[in-house]
């Protein structure tokens, strides 16, 4: 009898011992905020993948997501969990690697803020790097806190913690949880300053930026698409967190003889104009979508606009050649 169980036993053992990818999440600790103008902890989180197998699941698309799990309270009152932000820092790697160099780009990462909210949330989006390695490999990623600032906080200061509890899950391209860890960490919110008064916000077009032209003249326009960047084309300023929006007017450019051309044909990235960090990747459209989400800054801040269309685009080459225009609206809200 003893020996059955024995056996039984080392059998579950070397199950567990299989596992091809895990995920370990851990913070620097406590996430303290004490000025009205928010706070941003750097690396403050890190996540720690661990691989070791051959899940063929595992060779693209893969994701490691996180979600807020339950209230984030200090017993007394409820911080809006979307006031807080992860942003990606920095990786690094141990091990080898099991598909070439892991960069940025081919491990997918999300590189503007991510809100936290009770829904799941992606670091990654269409990564094709393979975590399928018969030997072992870690990737480690750190992740920088943000604490929004603004008036909001007044009636949450509290010398007692919040408690942020989230639930952090790496997933295969099926979707399927590979492994799944709660992760928690304190947080204190004590501005020591003065509250802003009132919200202030604004934002301001350049002269470039308020009519622009895309030419297609060459074949090697057609074959390869036409970009267009405005340097410097918009700034904003704001004592509360806000974000910017942008949309078309109507679903077509149109021509002086009233032929039409889909205004998604055209693509519109945004970037820092200081940092080169880019903030909002789109297709035009008639919806407004966020082309910036951005906490309380002191000054105004710059952005550069880049409108672009894709190579070999049909909807360009059997067009007729004459000039299309259309109308966008760009505005800022603060949240």
């Amino acid at each position: 009898m003893n020996r059955f169980f024995t056996y039984l036993f080392l059998l579950f053992c070397t199950g567990l011992a299989a596992q091809p990818v895990t995920i370990t999440p851990y913070s620097s600790g406590f996430a303290s905020l004490t000025s009205y103008n928010g706070a941003v902890i750097n690396n403050h989180t890190t996540i720690l993948l661990a691989v070791q197998g051959s899940d063929t699941q595992m060779r693209n698309n893969w994701s490691v997501r996180f979600r807020v799990n339950g209230t984030i309270s200090n017993g007394t009152d409820v911080f809006p969990a979307n006031k807080l932000k992860f942003q990606f820092n920095n990786f690094t790697y141990a091990g080898t690697p099991p598909s070439g160099t892991p960069t940025n780009t081919n491990l997918g990462l999300v590189t503007t803020p991510l809100v936290f909210a009770t829904s799941n949330k992606s670091f990654q989006s269409s990564p094709t790097y393979s975590l399928t390695s018969t030997a072992y490999f870690s990737i480690t990623f750190n992740y920088n806190l943000i604490i929004d600032g603004g008036a909001y906080l007044a009636p949450l200061i509290s010398w007692n913690n919040y408690t942020v509890n989230l639930i952090m899950e790496v997933r295969d391209r099926q979707g399927t949880i590979k492994d799944s860890k709660p992760f928690s960490f304190p947080m204190q919110i004590h501005p020591n300053d003065f509250p802003p008064s009132s919200p202030s916000y604004g934002i301001s077009l350049s002269a470039a930026a308020k009519s622009v032209l895309m030419e297609f003249k060459t074949k090697s326009d057609y074959d390869n698409g036409v970009t267009k960047t405005i340097n410097s084309a918009f700034s904003t300023f704001s004592n509360t967190p806000y974000i910017v929006q942008i949309g078309a007017l109507n679903t077509d450019l149109t021509s002086p003889t009233n032929k039409t051309l889909p205004v998604n044909s055209i693509n519109l990235s945004v970037k820092n104009a200081g940092t080169s960090v880019g903030t909002g990747n789109i297709n035009l459209s008639t919806n407004l979508q966020t082309i910036l989400t951005n906490s309380v800054h002191t000054g105004s801040k710059s952005y550069d606009m880049t409108y672009y269309t894709q190579p070999a685009d049909i909807r360009f080459i059997n067009r007729s050649y004459e000039q299309y225009s259309g109308t966008l609206i760009i505005g800022i809200m603060p949240q």
